[in-house]
């Protein structure tokens, strides 16, 4: 009963996992039409983890002559992966957020800024980025009746944003315009409006 995940990049081993079963496939860079009609099929969840390459092509150390094939190697697969992960979108491929986090290019606590990156640079509708980072994710977790959708009876875990993360996603990756947190129903850090509104 415990959920899988692959990390696989490649497209044999992309459809190898699907038709095992694989729950979650991390990466994906060969991704195209016929991993994505065998992924719907399956029902997988994608991670593709695509802010990771974009990274890795801004190391200033990786433009020595001897990384070359490298740098142009995950220029493919970028652009691949760019060009593909909005057709998955569309055809209904639960998407997330959130891998290869803990590392010196991805750094933990700046994971909104992953978001941002799938709206600016791959063309993905902010509203549907916020699906991949909420729904999609307590989905994934198993916990989607608790969790990931504004709903009575629901776990209220909250961001009070100053701004509007569906028009501009980036507002996220702004601390000073979290004007409120709330975890479980509880204020963690509460917002002013809310004591104007008691009055």
């Amino acid at each position: 009963g415990a959920k899988v995940r692959a990390h696989c990049a490649w497209k044999e081993k992309i459809l190898e996992c699907v038709e095992l079963g694989v729950d979650v496939i991390d990466h994906a860079d060969e991704l195209d039409a016929e991993c994505i009609d065998a992924m719907a099929c399956a029902g997988t969840t994608l991670d593709p983890s695509a802010l990771y390459l974009q990274k890795l092509l801004e190391l200033p150390d990786l433009r020595a002559p001897k990384y070359a094939a490298l740098i142009d190697a995950t220029e493919r697969e970028l652009e691949n992966l760019c060009r593909w992960i909005p057709t998955a979108n569309a055809h209904g491929i639960p998407i997330v957020l959130g891998d290869d986090y803990g590392t010196v290019l991805l750094p933990h606590g700046t994971y909104a800024e992953e978001l941002e990156f799938y709206v600016k640079r791959v063309g993905i509708a902010p509203l549907d980025v916020l699906r991949w980072a909420t729904r999609n994710g307590a989905r994934l977790a198993g916990r989607e009746a608790e969790l990931g959708t504004l709903a009575v009876g629901n776990l209220a875990d909250l961001l009070v944003i100053d701004g509007d993360p569906s028009v501009d996603v980036s507002v996220l990756q702004q601390r000073e315009r979290i004007a409120g947190v709330m975890q479980g129903g509880r204020w963690i850090r509460e917002p002013a409006c809310a004591h104007e509104e008691q009055r």
